[in-house]
């Protein structure tokens, strides 16, 4: 999560900024924020592809296997993005976020690990609430990683290619960590039959997608899925583009706030949701959480002139989110069985990814009038999905 995080605050001013030379002083702005949305669109694009493979490895191979050459992947990607940046080649950057998003696969695995580790609902909801939390320790760090040692200003040793240096350090350490743990370990899934080849097809990853977003038990909880990551998505992922260029922020105060809402996420994860289900059942509690999470992106679109009040609604939407995505995905995991939670996992990192495909396309949209629109659909989103989830359990 470090190394998924420090590039939202990395890549605005490393494609926007002139001191960085990425690009040519010349290059108009609108070409600068389209080649910025693709870096950030290609990275899911190729999660979208990966996650369902690598999640039907985990149920019948083993989770720990597929973890290890995973990271591995992760790690040696990381690395050629470093490079990239380097020698100021946006094409060998693009390239690297593409193999980078092809092995971010192996979240669906982590997922589906905790899923078959918790025996009941609310079990189930406080492990991934914890996940939260380590999500939202990460993010401050990854906010300084990327924020701070990235800034050449700072010290003569900070450059944007430092950041990559340390999370590739860091992801290949986790890597012979896994190794020699899966040794004395036994995976979590593991299966008496024969392994079986297993066939990857581009085609069938994308009916498998859609085929989960129009039919059957788990299609409510996909599509609530998938309109989180879109609202949420939108709110984090321009939130430095918007930040430098609507309030005219500096980019450490940027850090500063992305720092905060990691802080919010984690909270919201260690205080919020053991709160929450002791008194109400996942269903309720996401429900609640769409909707509070809605209203404070309402009060960020109405924070015109004001980027304290614009941070501050922000940073209270991030601490009702966290909580909202732990029992998304519980509802998610409670409605399949036992063996196939990696696929599951899969597709719902698919369809997160499917969302990240969408994010970049509708900020730009957005960019063309105005960045501050992102906060106004975002909200929509939101609230229209906590009516939805409302109504699906009234429904039964």
């Amino acid at each position: 999560h470090i190394g998924f995080g420090f590039v939202f605050v990395l890549f605005a001013p490393l494609i926007l900024e002139p001191q960085y030379q990425m690009f040519d002083a010349t290059t108009p702005l609108y070409i600068k924020n389209y080649l910025l949305a693709l870096l950030f669109m290609i990275y899911p694009a190729a999660q979208l592809l990966s996650a369902p493979l690598f999640g039907d490895l985990a149920d019948k191979r083993g989770d720990m296997k597929i973890l290890f050459y995973t990271l591995m992947g992760s790690a040696w990607s990381i690395f050629l993005s470093g490079l990239a940046v380097f020698f100021r080649s946006y094409k060998f950057l693009l390239l690297g976020r593409l193999v980078t998003g092809l092995f971010a696969g192996n979240m669906s695995v982590c997922m589906a690990n905790i899923a078959r580790l918790s025996s009941n609902e609310k079990e189930r909801s406080k492990n991934l609430g914890w996940l939260v939390v380590v999500q939202g320790a990460c993010w401050p760090i990854a906010m300084v990683v990327g924020g701070i040692l990235s800034d050449p200003s700072k010290s003569v040793w900070f450059s944007p290619t430092l950041p990559f240096a340390i999370v590739f350090v860091l992801t290949l350490a986790t890597s012979v960590f896994l190794y020699f743990y899966q040794q004395s370990a036994p995976d979590i899934q593991s299966t008496k039959e024969p392994p079986q080849k297993i066939p990857f097809s581009i085609k069938d990853t994308i009916i498998d997608v859609l085929s989960a977003l129009s039919g059957g038990p788990t299609r409510p909880f996909f599509l609530f899925i998938l309109f989180w990551n879109i609202g949420w998505g939108l709110s984090v992922q321009w939130f430095g583009a918007h930040s430098l260029t609507y309030y005219r922020s500096s980019q450490m105060l940027v850090s500063l706030n992305l720092i905060i809402q990691g802080l919010a996420w984690a909270l919201g994860g260690a205080t919020l949701n053991p709160w929450m289900l002791k008194r109400f059942d996942s269903n309720q509690i996401a429900s609640i959480t769409l909707l509070a999470t809605g209203s404070f992106l309402l009060a960020c679109f109405f924070s015109f002139n004001s980027y304290i009040l614009f941070c501050t609604a922000l940073a209270f939407a991030t601490y009702t989110s966290s909580v909202a995505d732990a029992n998304l995905t519980t509802l998610l995991s409670m409605h399949a069985d036992e063996k196939s939670q990696g696929k599951i996992m899969g597709l719902t990192s698919s369809i997160m990814s499917l969302a990240g495909v969408l994010i970049p396309i509708l900020g730009g949209l957005f960019g063309m009038y105005s960045l501050h629109l992102c906060y106004l659909f975002a909200s929509s989103v939101f609230l229209t999905a906590g009516y939805s989830v409302t109504q699906n359990r009234k429904n039964g």
